[in-house]
């Protein structure tokens, strides 16, 4: 991860909603996610997708009292259900355009996702399209935002 110079964010430690936790364990939450990165030589994380996605006002200013910043998916194939590797390929390339974030799962109950990015990954390059870092996405890009009730 360090020589390809990725980005990593976190999910949180547990993968429970915050929704459904008081600030405390949310807090709990983060800061065990944190000491787990720490271990592997990850210091700075400052991106988090909080557990699917769940947030509100509360739950963002607390990210944002830890120094980190909510993402959030715009284009979800819904992968992990294993919906069909061509549902998978359509849905991200009919919906998929500059600045979306998509949102894909690895693990070993998703059969159909590597397939299919066999196919996304060029399909979106021909459209015209650039992968790029969160850091990459959210500076200088020009985007609608949309207030969390």
């Amino acid at each position: 991860m360090h020589e390809g110079k990725h980005e990593i964010g976190m999910m949180g430690y547990k993968y429970e909603s915050y929704l459904e936790q008081k600030p405390a364990q949310v807090q709990q939450d983060m800061n065990q996610a944190k000491e787990a990165f720490e271990k592997l030589g990850f210091d700075e994380i400052k991106w988090i997708r909080p557990p699917h996605g769940h947030m509100d006002k509360e739950v963002l200013k607390m990210i944002e009292n830890e120094g980190m910043q909510a993402v959030q998916w715009s284009i979800n194939p819904r992968d992990w259900e294993n919906p069909g590797t061509n549902t998978i390929i359509d849905t991200v390339l009919n919906e998929g355009s500059e600045g979306d974030i998509i949102l894909m799962h690895a693990s070993d109950s998703v059969k159909q996702t590597a397939k299919a990015l066999e196919v996304i990954l060029p399909g979106l390059k021909q459209k015209g399209l650039k992968f790029v870092s969160i850091t990459e996405l959210v500076s200088g890009a020009e985007s609608e935002t949309t207030q969390i009730e």
